[in-house]
């Protein structure tokens, strides 16, 4: 666990010594009392406040006391006059429209109190700029602590802290006796938040503000939400919150880093002792150092040279190594040599990398490998990779996890990393953005955006007999919350995501756009081997080139049980007409007991195929029913099965999809959602029913593949069992039953779904 001392850290810039003139002094203050009070400043105000900041008060402080004053709220401004009155005192300028417009939103529709208001504007980069114009000291510890402990009060009380309370929670921090995990607890447990009685609506919300530093979004509020309705208690909410990154980075915010950090500057030396005074100049010098629970803080600046972690952490005791809260560290090479990694982790454990930039490097960017456990890797932007080196000399991939069969990894992190313009080969040796490949276990990658990269944006390769058996088989992974665009820029048919051999893997709710090649494809290149279990759902593909979703599986292995539902697939695109005359949304070649189900299809003008499936085994059949096709399936939208072309969705239903059904428009709006009247809404189907009538928490399905309870790595799959909702513990695919998460009655033929609203599940990505 990192260690702080709570007393505050700069974020954006170093604190510098007053060195304004007296005249300058002056004139900040008169301004103040212009812009707040209007007035001019009299004689005593004037020589208070400038004593203030003469003897290292911050402006922060002062404009504090101005804000807070009995004078400033006799004038009873209403919330318009008080933002123009911020934005004259910080940002030396009236407001703008857009601006001004999300400071009312936030106070009238989300309730933020003015004094976390005065926080936004004071702390900004534009207010530095004030203060530095006239020399003035911007903020200090101080300032920030106050900030800190004010937001629970305002967030969670939703009132102003006294300035008692402020001085004793600073106390508390400052002596360690309290840490803000602490604090969090006591205020969401207190008897007066208790007294105010709220709903589990608003327990979320406040949980979100004070701990994320943001609004709910509608997934997380309703997925939380649904926890709690189903028998989850406050206590495990708001403990799974306190584990975000979200939280780690408001501590980073506020929280000076301890003492005991190692730190790396490029105005540092190795001689040094890697302290905050007297930082080292390399970073490999300071991770040869780091022992369990060092964290090595890297200043801004740029770093040149090749890192190498050989050290592990232990359990709760992570390695660190990560940006200097604030700044940005860069991570480069001159260097002619292709053959080795730019940063490497090989047989580590317990590592996380956080907040680097690691720009124009040699070969490959980054590499993991096992064997190794719990590595995590967040908040990084990898670019350019290769850049200065010739086209024609290109290896290599930006970033990559790699394990095998005698030397795995498990419990890997891959989190809001932006992997963009890199170029990973070149024709005829072509590499990805981010790659999984091995036996890699118990893996995430999520809310990632993967961009213009000249080949695959994310492939996950596994191959588990045959030729490169030695590789293994990725398991137990979930791929969500990703947006893959602009992706293979040198070769149309690099799909943005690939799942290249795998067994049990999710891909769900990604946004896969305007790439140039097909938007996610499932294959398995070596006949040996296969693709077992993969659920693709609620994933938005819009727009790529050929295909939206593809597998051509006939050069390669088999794809066995792979679920794909509850998916929008909006048209593609067609970069050389003369060489393609036509796309798929969706082709799926041979395989066994796949299911297509409660999908949207759209294709938006030209001469397509909607859905193609190829070589379907009949022993082993498919269930492919409950999607919709728009426009209205034709002679110009085919629907093409084992060879078979049908030109009216009447034909097709009577070859075995009954539920299937097709219009002009689907009714949807620019971000894929479904407009009220769509003919998407209630229109799928339940995923399985169960087979018996029964109680308790283990309930007999006809098909459980459709659940998985994520494999511990976050919570199960919400579900609907009839009209009554739990959620899923785990899945046994052989015997068909699901562990839920409470207790139930059912019937005999109850619809098993994903949770829904309405009277029958909505077809497509989102449900109304």
């Amino acid at each position: 666990m990192k260690n702080y001392i709570y007393k505050i850290f700069l974020i954006f810039f170093l604190i510098i010594e007053v060195n304004a003139s007296d005249i300058d002094i002056e004139n900040f203050i008169k301004r103040l009392y212009t812009n707040i009070f209007k007035r001019d400043a009299d004689v005593s105000g004037l020589a208070h406040w400038k004593g203030e900041l003469k003897n290292g008060k911050s402006a922060v402080f002062v404009a504090r006391n101005f804000f807070l004053s009995s004078e400033m709220k006799n004038q009873n401004l209403d919330n318009n006059e008080y933002l123009n009155v911020s934005y004259k005192t910080f940002f030396d300028r009236n407001p703008d429209t857009e601006g001004k417009n999300y400071w009312l939103e936030q106070m009238s529709e989300n309730g933020m109190m003015r004094r976390q208001v005065f926080y936004g504007f004071c702390y900004s980069k534009e207010f530095e700029s004030v203060c530095n114009e006239y020399g003035i000291v911007h903020f200090l510890a101080e300032d920030k602590l106050k900030a800190f402990i004010e937001r629970f009060y305002n967030y969670i009380f939703k009132r102003d802290a006294g300035e008692s309370e402020i001085e004793y929670w600073s106390n508390k921090l400052n002596s360690g006796e309290k840490t803000p995990e602490n604090i969090v607890k006591f205020f969401f447990f207190s008897d007066e938040f208790k007294a105010q009685n709220v709903n589990n609506i608003e327990f979320v919300k406040r949980a979100y503000r004070t701990i994320m530093g943001r609004e709910a979004e509608n997934e997380g509020l309703d997925f939380w939400v649904g926890e709690l309705n189903g028998g989850k208690t406050r206590e495990f909410v708001i403990d799974e919150f306190l584990k975000s990154e979200e939280f780690a980075n408001i501590k980073d915010s506020f929280l000076e880093p301890s003492k005991d950090a190692i730190y790396v500057a490029t105005n540092g030396s190795d001689s040094n002792d890697g302290s905050k005074e007297k930082p080292f100049k390399t970073i490999q010098k300071a991770v040869n150092l780091a022992k369990p629970g060092d964290t090595v803080y890297i200043r801004g600046g740029t770093y040149k040279g090749r890192i190498y972690i050989h050290n592990s952490g232990s359990s709760g005791k992570y390695i660190t190594l990560r940006n200097y809260p604030g700044e940005s560290p860069v991570i480069t090479r001159d260097d002619n040599d292709f053959n080795y990694q730019t940063i490497l982790i090989s047989g580590s454990s317990y590592i996380k990398i956080i907040g680097l930039h690691i720009i124009k490097t040699r070969s490959t960017g980054v590499r993991v490998q096992g064997p190794a456990e719990y590595i995590e890797f967040k908040n990084n932007e990898i670019s350019f990779q290769n850049a200065d080196v010739e086209s024609s000399k290109r290896i290599g991939r930006a970033v990559v996890f790699a394990g095998y069969k005698e030397s795995p990894l498990r419990h890997i992190l891959i989190e809001n990393n932006n992997i963009h313009h890199n170029h990973t080969g070149r024709k005829g040796v072509e590499s990805e953005g981010l790659t999984v490949y091995g036996k890699v276990e118990y893996f995430e990658i999520r809310n990632n955006k993967v961009h213009d990269n000249d080949f695959i944006g994310i492939n996950v390769i596994g191959k588990e007999t045959g030729t490169y058996a030695h590789y293994g088989t990725p398991r137990y992974g979930i791929i969500s919350g990703n947006e893959l665009y602009g992706n293979g820029r040198l070769n149309k048919y690099s799909s943005a995501s690939y799942i290249d051999g795998a067994q049990d893997v999710i891909v769900e709710n990604n946004y896969i756009h305007e790439n140039f090649g097909p938007g996610v494809a499932v294959n398995q290149e070596v006949k040996e081997s296969w693709v077992k279990h993969v659920i693709l759902r609620n994933n938005v593909i819009y727009r790529n080139y050929y295909n939206s979703f593809g597998s051509d599986a006939n050069y390669g292995g088999m794809i066995e049980d792979s679920i794909f539902v509850h998916n929008t697939l909006n048209d593609t695109k067609v970069y050389d007409p003369s060489s393609v005359k036509q796309e798929n949304l969706f082709y799926l070649g041979k395989g066994e007991r796949n299911v297509i189900k409660n999908n949207l299809f759209y294709k938006n003008g030209g001469f397509a195929v909607m859905l193609e499936v190829a070589g379907r085994n009949n022993a082993a059949p498919w269930e492919i029913d409950y999607n919709g096709f728009f426009p209205t399936v034709s002679s110009q939208n085919m629907i093409i099965r084992n060879n078979t072309l049908y030109k009216s969705i009447e034909s097709y239903q009577a070859a075995g999809s009954p539920h299937a059904f097709s219009s002009s428009d689907p009714m949807i709006t620019s971000d894929f959602h479904l407009k009220s009247g769509s003919p998407c809404i209630d229109r799928g189907g339940a995923l399985t029913v169960t087979s018996n009538s029964g109680s308790g928490n283990v309930v007999k399905v006809d098909d459980a593949r459709y659940f998985t309870g994520r494999w511990g790595l976050k919570s199960g799959e919400n579900i609907m069992i009839g009209s009554q909702k739990a959620v899923v513990l785990s899945s046994d695919y052989q015997n068909n039953t699901i562990t839920i998460d409470r207790n139930l009655n059912w019937q005999k033929g109850d619809g098993v779904t994903y949770e829904y609203s309405g009277s029958a599940p909505d077809i497509g990505a989102y449900e109304y």
